[in-house]
């Protein structure tokens, strides 16, 4: 089960990779109108509606944050990729008179797109050229179907993969097998014999932690929690363990989105031990010629 959803997802992320990137490289057709003139730069809503379920985002001066279904930071580089279909070249125009909008799926679309007030529907695709029927206004347009796999693969898929807030500040660690605390100073205390160097790149692997995918939560069985207690929140953000193999697993069940991180990352952030000490040059000897120094 748990094979097939990761295969499902990784078929997913693939077929997201491989339209955008055919938007990306494809050569610019100066012939072709673009859907719109508006500078991506003014956008400041997005509104996305599958299948009945809403994502929404909305533009900070920090950059953009997604506030429905929950409230997180939003990926801003796949946000780019949406933000592109208001600059999608148009293959073909037609007045809604002249086409059938239950026939090309657009009379009750399952998926659409708010740029502030400009609704973008897609409907079916045309069999012949590949391309996607979408309504914008008193029109439909045929368009390149690079775009609707990013807007159907749910608000998972717009969510930053960063552990933290970009402006988080810590004031205390607690993981498995330790807890770290900020001191007045500034340095860091531990509950284990760590040296301040080793304290101090604990709490920077946490500031900079990123995830490869985030994905809905999935029911596992939790194998522990961490929790993260940043400066001006009463509540720690709390991260469960719910997988180790074949990568590390962090669910936020108050989001119900996982992040899914290289099982390196376990020893980084979930279990950090005292670094190794350095090998002396007669321990390196040793080893070369098989000997036991001690």
């Amino acid at each position: 089960m748990r094979k097939q959803l990761w295969l499902n997802g990784l078929l997913l992320l693939l077929a997201i990779g491989l339209g955008i990137g055919v938007w990306q490289t494809e050569a610019p057709d100066n012939r072709l109108e673009r859907l719109s003139a508006t500078p991506l730069s003014a956008i400041s809503q997005i509104r996305i509606r599958h299948g009945g379920k809403l994502t929404a985002l909305e533009k900070t001066p920090r950059g953009w944050s997604m506030t429905a279904p929950v409230r997180v930071e939003a990926n801003a580089q796949r946000l780019q990729s949406v933000l592109a279909l208001l600059h999608a070249p148009v293959h073909a125009r037609y007045p809604l008179g002249e086409v059938s909008l239950d026939e090309l799926g657009l009379k009750k679309p399952q998926t659409s797109v708010d740029f502030d007030d400009v609704n973008i529907a897609f409907g079916k695709t045309n069999p012949l050229k590949g391309l996607r029927y979408i309504r914008r206004g008193d029109e439909v347009l045929l368009i390149e179907d690079v775009y609707s796999p990013l807007l159907e693969a749910g608000f998972s898929a717009l969510v930053s993969l960063a552990l933290l807030p970009q402006d988080a500040r810590i004031d205390k660690l607690e993981l498995v097998n330790q807890t770290l605390t900020r001191r007045d100073d500034g340095g860091w205390q531990s509950t284990q014999p760590l040296s301040p160097d080793r304290r101090n790149a604990i709490v920077d692997d946490w500031q900079r932690a990123q995830a490869f995918g985030v994905h809905r939560m999935m029911p596992r069985e939790p194998l522990g929690k961490v929790r993260v207690f940043l400066h001006g929140q009463e509540s720690p953000i709390v991260f469960q363990i719910t997988d180790t193999d074949p990568w590390l697993v962090l669910a936020r069940e108050d989001l119900q989105i996982e992040y899914h991180l290289d099982i390196e990352n376990y020893d980084r952030l979930i279990s950090p031990t005292p670094a190794p000490a350095p090998t002396t040059n007669a321990q390196k000897k040793a080893a070369g010629t098989g000997q036991d120094t001690h």
